[in-house]
């Protein structure tokens, strides 16, 4: 099996994305209209043809998992567009350890879990990773969240493409 852990602030949205959207009055939206408008069509799509390409499966390492219940964020990926039902399980989410780096937690699922994960990797604009999880670790920027070079970059760390 394949995985992504997957961060959303800094890779399904950027500050371009929200430079780029007309200025509108957050507090008419509920909660589930608000997640959505955050997550950027274009970023979505590259992820999505990862998914597309590889098979993996999404553990998921962002904040949101502390906002929003579970249920919830595989409804609004749904919605964004990069779930269906040929692509993009959610298969989990790390757990949160509040004093520890991130790449602490995401250690933690892969020595918990009881899948054989073969191969994966870290998208996150967060650098707080282990030295052993560098070669897995795509790391995306605030200010444009995942680009094409990072999608090739995981494709490769997932043995597709040379």
């Amino acid at each position: 099996m394949r995985v992504i852990f997957l961060d959303f602030d800094g890779v399904l949205n950027s500050n371009q994305f929200f430079e780029s959207q007309e200025p509108f009055d957050r507090s008419l939206l509920d909660l589930h209209e608000e997640a959505i408008s955050e997550l950027d069509p274009k970023a979505v799509a590259r992820l999505k043809g990862l998914l597309d390409k590889t098979g993996a499966h999404i553990v998921l390492s962002t904040s949101w998992r502390m906002l929003y219940n579970f249920e919830d964020i595989k409804v609004y990926l749904r919605e964004a567009g990069l779930l269906t039902s040929q692509v993009g399980r959610i298969i989990g989410a790390t757990p949160r350890f509040y004093d520890e780096p991130r790449g602490s937690e995401i250690k933690a699922w892969l020595d918990n879990t009881s899948e054989e994960v073969e191969a994966y990797v870290i998208f996150d604009d967060n650098p707080d990773m282990l030295p052993d999880q560098e070669p897995f670790f795509v790391k995306t920027s605030m200010k444009t969240g995942i680009t094409g070079a990072d999608v090739e970059k995981a494709q490769k760390i997932l043995g597709f493409g040379g």
